[in-house]
């Protein structure tokens, strides 16, 4: 409410090209704005995202250069890891840590529960575990696999 008396007491103090001002200001703003939605039927101003398909992703630029090997976590390490008192230097050094994976949709569309326990799958697991939810896809945890536009994350 105080607000709302300062502002009234502002506006009764100001000039009369003040205020002549700030409606022209605004009713040309609005007239802007709505040309811009019905001109094209909104096709300049598309306030609503529903609606076409967004571009492919792209890996985009990552945030961290590394992350935990996932499929080399024991029991107490994991611990350590979800408490937040895993020693990143000691567990780089154990081999806990790897370059992130490349995002490819094609690795995250296998069935975790199809893959072995070695060899190559092993890195398939990583990559998984580390995307566990693909582009526009639905969280799957890394137990299922991760498809994009099944969700909408």
């Amino acid at each position: 409410m105080e607000m709302l008396n300062h502002l009234s007491a502002n506006w009764r103090s100001s000039s009369t090209k003040t205020k002549i001002g700030i409606i022209a200001g605004s009713l040309l703003a609005i007239s802007f704005m709505w040309y811009l939605g019905a001109n094209g039927n909104g096709s300049f101003f598309q306030a609503s995202l529903l609606g076409g398909k967004p571009a492919p992703f792209d890996g985009t630029t990552y945030p961290v250069k590394e992350t935990i090997n996932w499929v080399k976590l024991s029991g107490w390490n994991y611990t350590d890891f979800k408490s937040g008192m895993l020693d990143f230097t000691a567990a780089k050094c154990a081999g806990l840590i790897i370059d992130i994976p490349t995002y490819d949709k094609n690795v995250l569309k296998n069935n975790p529960s199809t893959l072995s326990w070695s060899g190559d799958d092993l890195n398939i697991r990583n990559t998984i575990l580390t995307y566990v939810t693909a582009d526009m896809g639905a969280y799957t945890g890394g137990s299922e696999a991760a498809v994009e536009y099944a969700g909408s994350h």
